[in-house]
Parts: structure tokens; C-alpha cells; sequence
């Protein structure tokens, strides 16, 4: 309510008849409808300066500037110019303090020279300030904004939009506080400055709008800000720049990519030079032995001939003592051929194979025979196979996995290093030892190399139902699995010889020359003797 506070009607108007009791029962009912609908008064006294508000002339006798009376509310209150005649009305007076009293609020007078600092005292807006200066920022940047509430009532604050003098919304998301009586809060807006606005020192014109239509005081803000884009910025800007950019960092996840699997690769064959190392040394010791066991057996010739020549100087000999003297002459001589030929493994394996293919038939043993076409049911119920590594000695060994009926010219592909107390994986894709004739799980078995021989634990052991365990001392021996959809597959995992080794054994095997006489025909030996003698 902004008036003069003087009641003055003029004569003929529904309240100039109302004494000053009448007049005051008919403010308290007026004030008291406007409460009841919630609205909170706050009351400026405006001093009179001798012309009227509504018309401009002294003594109009129309309301007073600003009077929110009417003839519908029951509210009506005229101003009077000093020096102008009092109004007849029994009831004229000031009624300014009775209204304040009714409405429960103060009286504020209105200072023409400062008239905002009335409007700050007389309504409860909250009042917002932004730094004046910003100095050099981004387009992209954080705006503090302090906010007070002025209000005895605690009061909710959640800014929607900051608006630049077009029209344009710089707030890039809501921002929410609230605000208990009297306190201040610093709200930080995330702000984005339109791009059409060139780089440089620029005075922002800002008008912060909230939820629920808050007013604030101001509300318009003026700030100095000096704009400059980042680098980041105007490197995103450059099309050319971007272009390069994006080659440069293909070209690099390409040499990643290839440093990964290079040293991946290298990884791989990391352990192949000591292995190797290993296995040299072990070479040299088994040449070494090879040379002895060739010097024994020269030796062992040598004596068996002489002894055969002495024997057969006796003319006494019997066809019995014969039969006999060759049986224990050509036992030697396999015993020396068996020292001489053990140095490597498959010439023992050899041996132990003659041997057995020269017992009788019946007491051979009896080797499965699968069929290429037989088919099998996976059993999926199988329980997982525990298996503890050992070592019983240390070294290393090469290792080869030949499958029946799969390709082996392909390389060292199926050909590993292992030292002792190692793994390597068995199966499809990836693995290690790659088995390819049919579709096989990765990783469906490990072998294990404890330096002497090597030991095949199931990782799936559905694949594998003739085994209850580790299938323990494999090397030379063929394991039967199964595929998933039940085909048959024959695994042999034996040491790797190359193949100038073999080569070089085959073009050396003369130097380890047998007997030199014929035991069979003792009359043959004494003449190639007698033949031989000077």
C-alpha cells in the first residue's frame, strides 16, 4: 500500500458520512479480508507534495498515488495538500498506523532521493551479485553467483536460466540450494558462452531467472569478461588439424598393436635360447658317451675275435660247444650294439620294439584298434583331474605333437621347448600344441615336463574316457581322445629330432663296424686269417 495515509472523501462518496470509529471498523474488516487470502502487505508512506496523483491538481479530492482501494474492496482513502481545506467528512483523518496494526507490518517512508534503498527495506526479493570483473576465461566456464534471502521464512532456490541481452541461454544445467532466513549461498553455474561472440573483453548483460517465478534484486547484472578459446578448442575448430590428428592416432594404435604382438611373439620364444643352450650341453655329453661306447665296442670285437681265433685252433671241437660259443659271441655283441645304440631315446624305443616283435606271438602285447569312423558318446559328467607338477631333474627338451591322419609339414608350428616344471596347453585355436584335423576346445589338456618325461592332464576330461587321471610317462605312447561331437582322435607326443640329426646318424651309422669274421664257419675264419698274415 503506497499513500499519503490521509482519510479525506469527498462529499456524496459511500464513506464521507462515516464517523472515525465507523472508519476504523471498516479498515479492520478490509484488512482482515485481504489476510485471509494470504497476501502479505508491506505499507510506504508517501509524503504529499501538494498535487494530486490522479489528476494534478491541488484539492482533487481523488485518491492518493499508489492507493489500492476501491469502491468493490471497501477501501477507500483520498489525499489532502497542506494548506488545501480539510475534507467535511466527520471520520477524515490519518488511519495509516490502524491499517499497519490490522495488517501486522511496518510503515516505511518513502525517500524520493533514495528510492531503491526504500524498495530493498519494504519487499523481502532476494538480492544476487556476480563478480564484477572475470578477468580471461574459456567459452566454457564456472560463474559464482551469490544469493541472500532477505525473508524470515526459509526459502528454495533453483536457477533455470541465464539469459545474455538476445535472449540466448547460457546455463548449461539447473542449479539447486536452499536458503534459510538472512543466510547467503554461493551458487556455481556451469556456463556456455555462445560462439558468435568474438574473442576479446566483452560486458555480459545477465539476467538469472528461477523456479516458481522468483524475483531477485537485481534483475539485470552487468559483467566484464575477456573471452579467449583454448587451445583444445580451437584445435577441435580446425578441420584440417582434426583430420591429421585422427591419422596420427590410427598410425599409432597400428604400432601398438603391432609392438603388442611382436613382444608377445618374443615373449613365446624367450625361453627357446637357454632351452637350447640346455640342450646343447646335454648333446655334448651324449656325444662324449658315444665316442666311449664306440671305443667299447671296437674293444669288445677285437677281444671276441681273438678269442673265437684261439677256440678255433682246437680240433677237438664239438658242433655243441660251437652252437654254444656263438650264442654267448653274438650276446655280447648285442649287448655292446645296445650300450652303443642307448644314447637316445628312439634308438631304446627301437631296441625294446625288435625285442618284442622277436617273443613269441602269443605273448605280445595286445595294441587297440580304432577305427577312423568310430564315433563315441561324450560323457560331460566327468569330475576334473588333480594333478601336482614335479620335477625330477632339471633340463629341457624339445617336444613334438604328431596326430594321426593331421598334417605335420607345417613347420614348428606343433614343435615347443619345455624345461623341466612347464606347461604347455593342447588343443584347438590358440593353444599350444594345436590340434586341427577336427574341430577340438581350446585348451583341453596341459602337458607337463617334469625333466625326464612328460605327463598329460585332462582339462576336460568328457574328451578323454579312457583315462581315470593324468595320463603319467606319454612320451612315445598314443592317447586317445575325443571330439566334442564324439569322433575319435589319436595324440603322440614324442622328443624332436631334427632331421639333419637323423641324417647325420644315418651317414655315421658305418663307423661302428661288427664283427670281422664269420663265427658261423670256423674253416672260412682260419683262412681269411691265414689269408691276413704276413
Amino acid at each position: 500500500l503506497v499513500t499519503d495515509g490521509m482519510h479525506s472523501p469527498a462529499p456524496g462518496t459511500p464513506y464521507a458520512q462515516l464517523d472515525q470509529e465507523g472508519v476504523a471498523t471498516e479498515l479492520d474488516r478490509v484488512v482482515s479480508k485481504i489476510r485471509e487470502q494470504g497476501w502479505t502487505m508491506r505499507i510506504v508512506r508517501v509524503p504529499f507534495n501538494g498535487t494530486s496523483a490522479a489528476s494534478g491538481q491541488p484539492g482533487s479530492g481523488q485518491p492518493g498515488s499508489g492507493q489500492p482501494g476501491s469502491e468493490q474492496s471497501g477501501a477507500l482513502a483520498q489525499s489532502t495538500a497542506p494548506g488545501e481545506a480539510a475534507s467535511s467528512a466527520p471520520g477524515s483523518g490519518d488511519y495509516l498506523s490502524n491499517v499497519a496494526d490490522a495488517a501486522n507490518t511496518s510503515i516505511t517512508v518513502f525517500d524520493p532521493e533514495n528510492g531503491s534503498k526504500t524498495i530493498d527495506d519494504t519487499l523481502d526479493l532476494p538480492r544476487v551479485s556476480f563478480p564484477a570483473d572475470l578477468g580471461v576465461r574459456g567459452y566454457s566456464f564456472i560463474l559464482p553467483m551469490v544469493i541472500t534471502n532477505r525473508s524470515s521464512r526459509t526459502l528454495p532456490v533453483e536457477l533455470t536460466e541465464i539469459l545474455l541481452g538476445d535472449g540466448s541461454d547460457i546455463l548449461r544445467e539447473n542449479e539447486l540450494t536452499e536458503l534459510a532466513p538472512g543466510a547467503s549461498a554461493t551458487i556455481k553455474a556451469k556456463v556456455l558462452v555462445p560462439a558468435t561472440i568474438p574473442e576479446g573483453s566483452a560486458q555480459l548483460s545477465l539476467e538469472p531467472r528461477f523456479a516458481d517465478g522468483l524475483r531477485v534484486r537485481p534483475a539485470l547484472s552487468t559483467i566484464t569478461i575477456e573471452l579467449k578459446r583454448s587451445a583444445l578448442a580451437a584445435f577441435w575448430r580446425n578441420s584440417a588439424l582434426l583430420a591429421l590428428f585422427l591419422t596420427i592416432l590410427a598410425i599409432a594404435c597400428a604400432a601398438l598393436l603391432i609392438v603388442a604382438l611382436y613382444v608377445r611373439r618374443i615373449h613365446r620364444r624367450a625361453e627357446e635360447p637357454i632351452v637350447d643352450a640346455l640342450i646343447d650341453s646335454a648333446a655334448a655329453e651324449d656325444d662324449a658317451a658315444t665316442v666311449a661306447a664306440r671305443s667299447q665296442h671296437r674293444d669288445t670285437a677285437a677281444v671276441l675275435s681273438a678269442a673265437v681265433s684261439g677256440e678255433h685252433r682246437g680240433a677237438d671241437l664239438n658242433a655243441a660247444s660251437l652252437e654254444s660259443r656263438r650264442e654267448s659271441t653274438l650276446a655280447a655283441s648285442r649287448l655292446a650294439n645296445a650300450g652303443y645304440g642307448a644314447s637316445t631315446h628312439e634308438e631304446a624305443r627301437a631296441a625294446s620294439t625288435l625285442n618284442e616283435w622277436k617273443q613269441p606271438a602269443s605273448s605280445r602285447r595286445a595294441l587297440p584298434v580304432l577305427s577312423s569312423r568310430q564315433e563315441a558318446v561324450v560323457n560331460t559328467t566327468r569330475e576334473p583331474v588333480h594333478y601336482e607338477p614335479r620335477i625330477v631333474k632339471p633340463g629341457a627338451t624339445r617336444l613334438v605333437l604328431r596326430v594321426t591322419g593331421q598334417n605335420p609339414n607345417i613347420g614348428k608350428r606343433n614343435i615347443h621347448p619345455m624345461q623341466a616344471g612347464t606347461r604347455k596347453s593342447v588343443g584347438g585355436s590358440r593353444s599350444d600344441f594345436c590340434v586341427f584335423l577336427l574341430p577340438v576346445p581350446r585348451n583341453v589338456a596341459y602337458l607337463y615336463y617334469d625333466g625326464s618325461n612328460a605327463t598329460l592332464v585332462p582339462a576336460k576330461p568328457e574328451l578323454f574316457p579312457d583315462y581315470d587321471g593324468p595320463v603319467t610317462d606319454c612320451l612315445g605312447q598314443d592317447v586317445r581322445m575325443l571330439t566334442p561331437k564324439g569322433k575319435p582322435l589319436t595324440l603322440r607326443f614324442e622328443r624332436y629330432v631334427p632331421p639333419v640329426e637323423n641324417l647325420n646318424k644315418l651317414l655315421h651309422c658305418i663307423e661302428s663296424p661288427g664283427l670281422s669274421l664269420r663265427l658261423s664257419d670256423p674253416e672260412d675264419a682260419e683262412a681269411s686269417k691265414a689269408q691276413s698274415a704276413p
